[in-house]
């Protein structure tokens, strides 16, 4: 007898995977003076402000520097603050800096040093003194050294020793003069008397 056939054993057939397309991510475009959020763009506040208008955006607004301000919304830019002027902690305003101050950098309101002044605010330097005067006029809330309150007073007595003596002068002037006038009554009084007795005499 013939021996059986062997089967044949053939391979099953594997799947041939099929790549999965991606799904299509839409094009986000964000105008300067906004910021992405990772949803969508978002418009700067009043005092922050973004240039950026092309991918990668930028994730927040950044704050306008010391001295520069903005007041409005979805600015590329921020304004500078007029001199003597101190921008907010928000950037959102401008604030005066005081008469006998200046703004330092644009970041905070300074006094005047000795022999300097403002009549009103300034910006990075004080005024000086012309040669040979100094300021007598001193803010409220300025402390002096005792020595330089001493030295004060002692130009402030130096500048008014002339007037005081002057003013003496004057004074013995006008006690003069009284005298002289009680003598010239004494004389005309002397003078009449002297005529009295003359026209007794002849008569």
């Amino acid at each position: 007898p013939l021996p059986s056939a062997l089967p044949t054993i053939l391979p099953s057939q594997a799947p041939t995977p099929v790549p999965t397309s991606p799904s299509p991510v839409p094009t986000v475009h964000c105008e300067s003076g906004s910021y992405f959020d990772g949803a969508s763009c978002v418009t700067c506040a009043i005092g922050r402000f973004s240039k950026f208008s092309s991918p990668p955006y930028p994730t927040s607004c950044e704050l306008c520097p010391s001295g520069r301000y903005n007041t409005q919304l979805n600015l590329t830019n921020c304004l500078k603050c007029a001199v003597g002027k101190l921008s907010s902690s928000d950037r959102t305003y401008c604030a005066d800096c005081e008469a006998g101050e200046f703004s330092h950098n644009d970041t905070e309101c300074v006094e005047c040093q000795p022999g300097k002044y403002a009549p009103q605010a300034l910006s990075n330097e004080c005024l000086s003194c012309a040669a040979g005067s100094h300021i007598l006029i001193l803010r409220p809330k300025q402390q002096l050294a005792p020595r330089v309150m001493l030295e004060s007073i002692q130009r402030v007595t130096q500048w008014l020793a002339p007037l005081v003596t002057l003013a003496s002068r004057v004074r013995v002037v006008q006690s003069n003069v009284q005298i002289v006038n009680r003598d010239l009554f004494h004389l005309r009084l002397v003078q009449q008397v002297a005529s009295l007795v003359l026209l007794v005499i002849m008569l």
